[in-house]
């Protein structure tokens, strides 16, 4: 399984965007989704993003004291109340970065999305429609003859921001958690 995983984490993103395309469509087709749409997007973002969490995920839990686990069990707590009594909110920064990780890359994605959520700017989006997001908007203002310069680098700020936002959210919790584990 892990082998697996480191695999299909080095992958391209591009790969990916075809895989949705050819895999994942006929998926969103059954549900009466016809194209490029947001649903289409996000399926194969959870697939891609899927084997950095869970391998994230698995080191948070891997570096938990085994002490804690033995403590807990040996005060007479069942493997239910060890695991989210004691594992859980230990393990909880590290699940929370790994899930900072994947939000962070998914902000910055755009090969695999132009395949699978077009670049259609939407006021009003739904799920089953194509949409943009801010690094293929990018994309798109770029890719004319007539570049923007200015519109790029006002949504280049943006996404900073708003990862600059999330990594320190992020900290801040962990930071709260930490306190409140007496770590």
């Amino acid at each position: 399984m892990s082998v697996v995983l480191k695999c299909r984490a080095g992958v391209p993103s591009i790969i990916f965007g075809l895989m949705g395309i050819v895999v994942l469509y006929p998926i969103t087709a059954f549900f009466n989704i016809s194209g490029l749409s947001i649903l289409l997007g996000g399926m194969t973002m959870s697939v891609m993003l899927l084997p950095v969490i869970i391998r994230s995920v698995q080191e948070s839990l891997i570096v938990v004291p085994r002490d804690y686990r033995s403590a807990s069990l040996s005060l007479g707590a069942s493997q239910t109340q060890t695991i989210f009594r004691v594992i859980l909110p230990s393990a909880l920064p590290g699940i929370l970065s790994a899930i900072l990780l994947a939000v962070s890359r998914i902000i910055g994605e755009s090969a695999a999305l132009i395949y699978t959520m077009g670049t259609f700017i939407n006021d009003a989006p739904r799920v089953g429609e194509g949409a943009t997001t801010l690094a293929v908007h990018i994309w798109s203002v770029m890719s004319h003859e007539q570049p923007n310069f200015e519109l790029a680098s006002a949504i280049s700020i943006i996404i900073l921001a708003l990862v600059l936002v999330l990594n320190l959210s992020v900290k801040l919790m962990s930071r709260r958690l930490n306190k409140k584990l007496g770590a």
